[in-house]
């Protein structure tokens, strides 16, 4: 598979929340990480510890942050003309060629948090007949309000699909 990143695509409007939380972040981020800095620089040039410790905590925390925004704002399916990538915010991307993937489908969702009923959610079914569920995209997730729910994006990624096309 090509490994070109500007191949890759969102194929659906991803929701108003990924792109509030994105802008919250780094709003939030980048000054965290400049004053981490300024308070590095203070405590090594005034021999002060405490303050050094305090602006290295700051600005590794900052970086912290913005790596998960990052991920965040890119959560979910992206395809190209060679194939799927499903992105999560904690698993490294899980790349799928056309030729893997037999279908997508809303399936049944998984919960995290025990006696809460799961969404339903995108999934994968690779031609081996595994599926994969992608994270953030259940029905009435915060990842796709403004946005389109799962049903349309199974519709749009089926599109997609080379076999479906001609």
């Amino acid at each position: 598979m090509r490994r070109e990143d500007n191949d890759w695509e969102r194929p659906y409007r991803p929701g108003l929340v990924w792109q509030v939380v994105w802008w919250f972040d780094l709003v939030f981020a980048v000054p965290m990480f400049v004053l981490g800095l300024l308070a590095l620089v203070v405590g090594a040039i005034g021999t002060d510890g405490a303050v050094f410790v305090i602006g290295g905590i700051l600005a590794s925390f900052s970086v912290l942050v913005g790596i998960g925004a990052w991920r965040l704002i890119h959560l979910g399916i992206w395809t190209s003309p060679d194939g799927v990538e499903i992105r999560s915010v904690v698993r490294r991307p899980r790349r799928f060629s056309w030729d893997a993937v037999d279908r997508f489908e809303v399936l049944p969702g998984t919960s995290v948090v025990p006696g809460i009923r799961a969404a339903p959610q995108v999934a994968l079914i690779t031609t081996s007949g595994d599926e994969v569920l992608v994270p953030g995209l259940w029905r009435r997730s915060p990842f796709t309000w403004g946005g389109v729910g799962p049903v349309r994006i199974v519709e749009e990624l089926e599109r997609r699909h080379p076999s479906r096309t001609g």
